[in-house]
């Protein structure tokens, strides 16, 4: 399931709780409701819950990724600390 269709589910179920809660004179069946409505949706909650950490985590890694070694990446580079006014000499 996409997560945009998974944060409509959520979203719905979380306006539906806080209608009862707004309109429903009655505290303890609208506690109940709300109770009822995030158990049933628990699996759609840690669905969307699981994807948004596996995004994350894909988007964390993506820094680390190692990049393709060209011939010239293995040759010797000239330091720069001589460019950058370095010295080596104690």
């Amino acid at each position: 399931m996409e997560m945009k269709h998974l944060r409509q589910l959520i979203s719905i179920t979380g306006y539906a709780a806080t209608i009862a809660e707004q309109h429903d004179p009655n505290l303890e069946r609208s506690r109940r409701f709300r109770a009822g409505l995030e158990d049933i949706s628990s699996a759609y909650r840690e669905l969307y819950d699981q994807k948004s950490r596996d995004a994350k985590q894909l988007t964390t890694t993506s820094f680390f990724k190692r990049s393709n070694l060209t011939e010239t990446d293995d040759e010797p580079q000239p330091s720069t600390s001589k460019h950058a006014g370095i010295s080596c000499q104690s």
